[in-house]
């Protein structure tokens, strides 16, 4: 992809269209707003005046960036995966390669994972909202056929970029998984999915969500083997 484009997830998941800062902005705004409102009113039940009200911005505004609102549900996914991604980087650079490999033993090797699984929860600054608009979306797209494959295709596309970076992180640090990459990060969505919606039930009503990490770890540990 050139300098100056961005990916545009929609009727054609590989097309792309130039994106200057101003349009990029407006994206990031209308997907930003449309979070708290899939949040409480689900995706079927949120009208485009809404999404745009929320944003401050024009019907004109949205429709100059996405054909229709379910391709703003693929582009709110597609923006998350991507932050995620950043955050396992830069976990990653934070020191867990020197922790790793100054580790005296096993144990502590596997203590150095755990603080970094935990600085991943940590900074992922999960909310309320996005745990609920996830989940709504996912509902969302089983019930709307011209949707779900999509979804399917792109939560498939993502789960494949996840497998590539927590695969070359294990080479780096000596390891390898006794799955299949892909299936490992399908494990490891899950449970994150389930501590999600449990910390929810937990929530005092403000802040961050403080997502218990020890359920993703026990997987990874299991199915990681390490030199």
């Amino acid at each position: 992809m050139k300098a100056g484009e961005e990916s545009v997830t929609g009727g054609n998941a590989c097309s792309s269209v130039p994106i200057t800062p101003r349009r990029k902005r407006t994206r990031e705004k209308l997907i930003s707003a449309a979070i708290p409102v899939f949040a409480a009113k689900g995706v079927a039940g949120t009208s485009i005046e809404e999404l745009t009200e929320a944003a401050g911005l024009s019907r004109g505004a949205f429709y100059s960036n996405f054909t229709s609102r379910d391709e703003l549900v693929l582009a709110v996914c597609d923006s998350a995966i991507h932050e995620a991604v950043d955050r396992i980087h830069a976990v990653a650079d934070d020191g867990l390669e020197e922790a790793f490999n100054s580790a005296a033993d096993m144990a502590d090797k596997h203590t150095a994972v755990a603080d970094a699984v935990q600085q991943y929860f940590a900074e992922n600054a999960y909310t309320v909202d996005w745990v609920l608009a996830e989940r709504e979306i996912s509902l969302h797209a089983m019930r709307v056929p011209e949707l779900r494959d999509k979804y399917e295709e792109l939560v498939q596309a993502h789960r494949q970029q996840f497998a590539a970076v927590i695969g070359a992180l294990l080479e780096r640090l000596g390891g390898r998984a006794t799955i299949a990459l892909q299936e490992l990060v399908s494990l490891l969505a899950t449970v994150t999915e389930d501590a999600a919606m449990r910390a929810i039930a937990r929530h005092s009503g403000t802040g961050p969500l403080v997502i218990d990490s020890t359920p993703a770890l026990r997987v990874l540990l299991a199915f990681v083997e390490f030199d």
